[in-house]
């Protein structure tokens, strides 16, 4: 099974209507994914972060858990599907990328349960939102993402879109123009590095985003 990426505006409906029926199916999907693609000790850490992150009661704005919880599976499956092969430490992360932040995990508890590296780029992705629309700040952390294990990179970038197909639900124009410059001065050149193939496809939903704003009816 594989996980590819299709037009702009198709990727974008699979994304509205995820939201509009509340995540329905998603996590049949995603154990239907890992079922095909591993066995053994392999298929048990996937399912063992799996069952800690539909555990987690999801505190996103505007969002229930349940319909929060299809992003980390989508950059999930994205991370399997686009990146083959792909080790196991970067699937986990990208399930748990933002326990921190939006989920009430705790550092030990992922080091813990998980392992050293990947509680270490769990805890250097998540952003301080107090601090990041500083530009010191920001680059800072990137510079650390950039110098840490590929896998953590990786993430990051499929993170980052997955989310843009869904920035013009945002109606604050500011915003979404930051958030795109941070795609083109940060996350462009971390794809060239990781994920050249998806460099061009990321260009032209950068572009298609800018172009139509604000969709506040879905």
């Amino acid at each position: 099974m594989t996980y590819e990426l299709s037009s702009i505006q198709n990727e974008r409906t699979l994304r509205l209507n995820a939201l509009k029926n509340e995540g329905k199916g998603a996590t049949v999907s995603f154990l239907k994914f890992i079922e095909v693609r591993f066995d053994g000790d392999d298929y048990q850490r996937v399912y063992k972060a799996y069952q800690y992150a539909i555990n987690i009661d999801y505190d996103h704005v505007g969002l229930s858990s349940s319909t929060y919880l299809v992003h980390p599976l989508r950059v999930a499956e994205m991370a399997m599907g686009l990146v083959p092969p792909v080790d196991i430490d970067s699937i986990i992360i990208a399930l748990l990328h933002n326990v921190l932040e939006v989920g009430g995990g705790n550092l030990h508890e992922l080091e813990e349960k998980f392992g050293k590296q990947v509680s270490n780029s769990i805890s250097t992705l998540t952003v301080d939102r107090k601090q990041q629309s500083d530009p010191v700040y920001k680059a800072d952390y990137y510079q650390k993402i950039n110098a840490g294990y590929k896998g953590m990179k990786i993430v990051k970038v499929l993170d980052k879109l997955d989310n843009i197909f869904m920035l013009g639900l945002n109606p604050d124009k500011d915003v979404r123009e930051a958030y795109l410059d941070e795609i083109d001065q940060f996350i462009i050149p971390m794809a060239e590095s990781v994920l050249p193939h998806l460099v061009e496809y990321m260009r032209e939903l950068s572009d298609d985003a800018r172009q139509i704003g604000y969709f506040p009816n879905f």
